[in-house]
This record gives structure tokens, C-alpha cells and sequence, in this order.
């Protein structure tokens, strides 16, 4: 006998929470409003009570995985205002590892709030990320300078480890076997090995480490050693 999944207490967080699970597990093209209910036990027509259709849904939950960035940040007080930046940085390439077939959502879903960007669109985090740096010492300039310059960074580079992430075959392939029956050329072949080595770790520190040392040199002066506890 076939039974139905146990009706969850319906609202808006619930549906917002079931359509990440959802997506996590069959991306994008498979989170239906059907399907969502289905997970909920509950007909599609009943989610429309709380949500406006699936691409409010979508949207819900791109808001919801950058406004719990907060809670990803280090409690302590960063050292200076790149060990700050660091730290948003790397907890939004968290939630791209964590989230990969969600996190490309965040450059197709349109925005309420079209003047910001992705991935960073939460206007309650930009008012902190903002002014934290102001913090620093940071003025308007150096603020918006520096957050279209690490949003830009971290969407392409997170998309792509995303997309990586997302498409890795679950069954290991006999690479070379399949390369060179493809026609490649032989240099591409004969160098695939390096070319396919997963480096996301390590190129994202040092594509973040140069932006951020030349950030410091493109707005000058900020003292890289001036902390919040320093600042009366």
C-alpha cells in the first residue's frame, strides 16, 4: 500500500525549507510547485496561500542562504579589515560547496533590490558588510569600491566551483580512455591530468589574496592593522 508523506505544519518558512531540500537534491529544473507540495503532502494550490509561485520560492531561498551569513562569521573581532572581508568571503564559498546545485540561483534569480549584487543581495548583511568596513575607516568610495569588487570575485569564481561540484560524475571514468578517442589535441591530452586537478581551495586563496592586496594599493590609505577595538 501506498501512502503519502506526512502533512508538515505549512507556512512560509516550512515551504522555503522543504524547496532548498529539494533543489539540493534535484537542482533547479526539478523543483516543480507540484513536487514541492508532493514533499509537503500537500496539493500545489495550497503552497499559493504563502508563496506567489515558484520563483518567489526561488528567491526565498537564495535570501535565505546569504542572510545566514552572519551566523557563518567568526564571533571574534577581526584583526584587521582584510581578515574581515576573508571571512565573508570564505563563508559564502561555504554555502556555494554546501549548496551547489542551489548557489547558481543567485545570478538567475531577478532581485528585489536590482542595485545590488550577487551573491551578496541580502540588504540587511550589505548594511552590515558596509558598515563594518566604514569601521575600518573605509569611506563611501572604498565601501562600494570594495563591494562590487569581492561580489564580482565571488560569483564567478563560487559558480564555477559550483558547477564543478554539481556535474562530478558518481562513478569514476577511465579518463584517458575517453580523451583520446575525443579528438583532443596533444597538448590538451598530454596535459589533462593538470588540467582537471581540482584547485579550488587553493586558487580561491590566491585570487582573494590578490584582490585584496590590490584593493590596498588602488585606495589608499587603509591601515591594515587598525581593528574595531581600535576605533573610539
Amino acid at each position: 500500500m501506498v501512502t503519502s508523506p506526512p502533512r508538515a505544519v505549512l507556512d512560509r518558512a516550512a515551504i522555503v525549507r522543504a524547496a532548498m531540500a529539494l533543489l539540493d537534491e534535484e537542482g533547479a529544473d526539478g523543483m516543480t510547485m507540484r513536487r514541492l507540495g508532493a514533499s509537503l503532502g500537500v496539493q500545489a494550490m495550497s503552497l499559493y496561500r504563502y508563496v506567489g509561485g515558484r520563483e518567489d520560492v526561488l528567491q526565498a531561498v537564495e535570501e535565505s542562504l546569504i542572510e545566514a551569513l552572519p551566523d557563518a562569521l567568526d564571533r571574534h573581532r577581526p584583526r584587521s579589515w582584510k581578515d574581515y572581508v576573508r571571512q565573508v568571503a570564505y563563508a559564502v564559498r561555504k554555502i556555494a560547496l554546501d549548496h551547489p546545485a542551489i548557489f547558481p540561483l543567485v545570478a538567475s534569480v531577478y532581485p528585489a533590490t536590482p542595485w545590488l549584487r550577487s551573491p551578496l543581495r541580502s540588504t540587511a548583511f550589505v548594511e552590515s558588510f558596509l558598515s563594518t568596513l566604514g569601521d575600518y575607516g573605509f569611506d563611501d568610495q572604498q565601501r562600494v569600491g570594495l563591494y562590487r569588487s569581492l561580489t564580482s570575485f565571488l560569483l564567478g569564481h563560487l559558480l564555477l566551483e559550483a558547477s564543478v561540484l554539481q556535474h562530478q560524475p558518481k562513478r569514476p571514468r577511465r579518463t584517458r580512455e575517453v580523451t583520446a578517442r575525443s579528438g583532443l589535441s596533444p597538448r590538451v591530452h598530454r596535459l589533462q591530468d593538470q588540467l582537471g586537478q581540482d584547485r579550488g581551495a587553493a586558487d580561491f586563496e590566491v585570487a582573494l589574496t590578490a584582490l585584496l592586496d590590490r584593493f590596498a594599493v588602488t585606495y589608499p590609505p587603509l591601515d591594515e592593522t587598525v581593528g574595531l577595538e581600535d576605533i573610539g
